[in-house]
């Protein structure tokens, strides 16, 4: 299966890179690692910034005329460790390490590169996400026509990498905008066209309508990353499942079935739910599982939910398929259903694998306040996201391209290619000026994702990263990359 993405999508040339940041180890009073407690403790986490923060000034953190500060524990000698501690419910302290001073010339390079990285699209690019398309595509076709025979792997894995590639790659690059200014994209990659009205059911026949996620994800996660309005922290959304108290092997075991079924159950109810919010003027929310508006067709938001999330998606794919088999006999439709249901099942589990711990672990931050301009939100898109491996066709669509997540959320609207050419750069630039790039395996940020969402450790907070003076590095948060997306408009 693999080999075909391989042939079909082909290779792009560039190398594998695989090493991590470089931060040194950081332990805590009693000479443990952050995030290592030897117990679970059962602190409950809040959208304020636990315990306290050292008022320092004038530095990187918070922002205000002072010297560098240390506490035991602490090394002062990287950004990655401004802020110590990570099991849960521990002393947070903020240590004060660089300056807008400090910081100065490595905006500006990052500027330049930025600039540098949109100016080069290249008729490769296009050639590139047209192949992932096609093997996307491919795929599920494949796996579609031999459903009638039996359950079969083969089938099921086919349709699940079609159903990742389809999200993941071809709708995530799309709905950023990624082809919006090149005049030699096909329509159909245009943001504005992709997935609109009758075209979900050709382009995005998925849970969450592509502009119901086109604003919560371009517009509240990317622009409010680890904010308290960011819908898409994992241990906000995991609160409620540790409010419930389940002894921890249940609590591990049951991660695999909410894994298969967390984007019907979450994330489009919840994209659903972030654009009522808004109609309504309300802020955005963390999604609150057992909240029965969200799922009640006698509520307005539990209809749109079911008229805009579910109810495409079942008929569609669930029983317009499955249908489509009939003349075979019954028990064709029925072999064709279930493996449409195992393939979702592996294709939930597949995306969260590589989407949900992209922004958690106890050496990512969140943030107490909006950012000071932009390039205070691009200093937070690097200290708030972790890449995974990268480099290799097979490896890149395999992570769904979303290995490049550092690269990504400095650039959004970078096709896939232009990220795999960004990202040795960006790892450079943030080795040359002593900032952090957090790069591991998935499943090093996968156990340190569960880690976080289970209550062991919590993210480093902070109040913010940077405090510009009024008209620095823009005004807004908009210049961490433009969206052009049905959000938008």
């Amino acid at each position: 299966m693999l080999g075909v993405v391989g042939c079909v999508v082909g290779d792009h040339g560039l190398g594998r890179v695989t090493h991590a940041s470089g931060h040194g180890r950081l332990d805590t009073d009693d000479g443990r690692p952050p995030g290592r407690a030897p117990q679970r403790l059962e602190a409950r986490h809040s959208n304020q910034a636990h315990g306290t923060h050292r008022d320092v000034a004038d530095g990187f953190l918070l922002g205000r005329p002072s010297e560098p500060v240390s506490e035991p524990g602490c090394d002062d000698k990287s950004l990655t460790e401004a802020s110590c501690g990570g099991a849960r419910g521990a002393k947070r302290r903020s240590v004060t390490l660089h300056n807008r001073e400090t910081l100065s010339p490595f905006l500006t390079e990052l500027d330049a590169l930025g600039k540098e990285l949109r100016a080069d699209r290249r008729p490769e690019d296009r050639a590139h996400f047209a192949r992932i398309e096609w093997a996307g595509r491919l795929l599920s076709l494949a796996g579609l026509a031999t459903a009638w025979i039996a359950i079969n792997p083969f089938s099921i894995v086919a349709m699940s990498l079609g159903n990742v590639i389809r999200w993941a790659i071809i709708g995530h690059h799309v709905l950023h905008g990624a082809f919006d200014k090149d005049p030699d994209a096909p329509r159909r990659w245009k943001s504005q066209r992709f997935g609109a009205g009758w075209r979900r059911y050709l382009d995005w026949l998925d849970w969450m309508p592509g502009s119901a996620w086109a604003y919560e994800h371009n517009s509240l996660h990317h622009y409010r990353l680890g904010e308290v309005h960011d819908p898409d922290v994992p241990e906000d959304v995991f609160e409620w499942y540790r409010d419930i108290g389940l002894p921890r092997i249940v609590e591990v075991a049951t991660m695999v079935p909410i894994a298969a079924l967390w984007k019907p159950a979450y994330y489009g109810p919840s994209c659903v739910r972030q654009v009522w919010r808004r109609e309504e003027r309300l802020p955005p929310d963390a999604f609150q599982l057992f909240d029965i508006t969200t799922w009640s067709p006698h509520t307005p938001l539990g209809r749109r939910v079911w008229l805009q999330s579910w109810l495409p998606v079942v008929l569609g794919r669930f029983v317009l398929l499955p249908l489509l088999f009939a003349p075979l006999g019954w028990t064709a439709s029925l072999l064709v259903l279930g493996n449409l249901l195992l393939a979702e099942f592996l294709a939930g589990i597949h995306s969260f694998i590589v989407i949900v711990p992209n922004h958690a672990g106890d050496d990512l931050h969140r943030f107490d306040t909006p950012p000071k301009g932009r390039h205070e939100m691009l200093l937070r898109q690097l200290l708030g996201s972790a890449n995974y491996r990268t480099g290799g066709t097979v490896n890149d669509v395999m992570h769904g391209y979303l290995n490049y997540q550092i690269e990504h959320h400095l650039w959004p609207d970078l096709a896939p290619l232009q990220l795999a050419r960004a990202q040795p750069r960006v790892q450079a630039l943030c080795e040359k000026h002593g900032l952090p790039y957090q790069q591991d395996s998935v499943w090093t940020r996968l156990r340190m994702m569960s880690s976080n969402a289970l209550g062991d450790t919590e993210m480093r907070r902070v109040e913010r990263v940077m405090d510009l003076p009024s008209g620095s590095g823009g005004g807004s948060r908009s210049g961490a990359g433009p969206e052009t997306t049905q959000a938008a408009k």
